[in-house]
């Protein structure tokens, strides 16, 4: 009795790893001219959690609460959550920061399959506009003035705004 052949899903036509479809070149292109257009952090992460593609520069905030032990660990904390957040729907979800940003994660789908996420941010919501709290709290050499100063050059974003940057980027694949 011979055995059946077999197929693979590759021969089927099946996608079920985003670097299949889309150049990473490419893609690092697009997060970059996102970030010189709009002054937002884009990554691209696969399914599997591989950084794909990458735009950013760190914020001020981030250099200073990382200069602390209690900022470190909690930033830490904040990026690893960031970085295995699979939203449940196409709008996305959005991510608190202790410094009081936002981070904007994004599916991106194809033929019905979740193959990765955009991750927009961070950012400061346009209506921030005190030091929160939680990043006073997370260390007790933070200094509330000089966070005042660090957070003042991150980038302020209205949510639809944010929201359509999203839109746009997922329509873009």
């Amino acid at each position: 009795m011979s055995e059946a052949p077999t197929t693979t899903s590759a021969e089927l036509g099946e996608v079920s790893r985003l670097e299949q479809i889309v150049d990473r070149e490419a893609l690092g292109e697009v997060c970059r001219s996102c970030f010189e257009l709009f002054g937002l952090a884009v990554r691209v992460i696969s399914a599997d959690g591989a950084m794909l593609a990458d735009a950013h520069v760190e914020r001020e905030i981030c250099g200073y609460v990382n200069g602390t032990t209690g900022g470190r660990t909690s930033c830490a904390q904040t990026v690893g959550a960031v970085r295995k957040l699979v939203p449940e729907d196409d709008e996305g979800t959005l991510h608190s920061c202790f410094t009081g940003a936002v981070y904007r994660v994004v599916p991106i789908r194809y033929q019905g399959r979740a193959l990765g996420r955009f991750v927009v941010g961070p950012y400061l919501p346009a209506e921030t506009h005190e030091v929160p709290r939680s990043l006073l709290l997370v260390d007790q050499s933070i200094d509330a003035d000089r966070a005042r100063e660090a957070l003042e050059e991150m980038p302020r974003v209205r949510i639809e705004t944010a929201e359509r940057i999203a839109g746009h980027l997922r329509g873009m694949l």
